[in-house]
């Protein structure tokens, strides 16, 4: 769980396609730029978390 996305070959436009994703299949709204700082699975599940408190 603490691979890096970028590390792992992830790019820009892998990061906006799982943004686009977890908003149409879970709700949660993610900006792309936030998986270039929550950029592991880890990082990124509690920024998905918070994001779901939020609305």
């Amino acid at each position: 769980m603490d691979e890096d996305f970028f590390a792992l070959a992830g790019s820009s436009v892998d990061a906006a396609m799982i943004a686009a994703r977890l908003s149409v299949y879970s709700g949660v709204r993610i900006s792309a730029g936030e998986i270039f700082f929550h950029s592991t699975p880890q990082e990124l599940a509690l920024a998905a978390w918070r994001a779901m408190e939020v609305t």
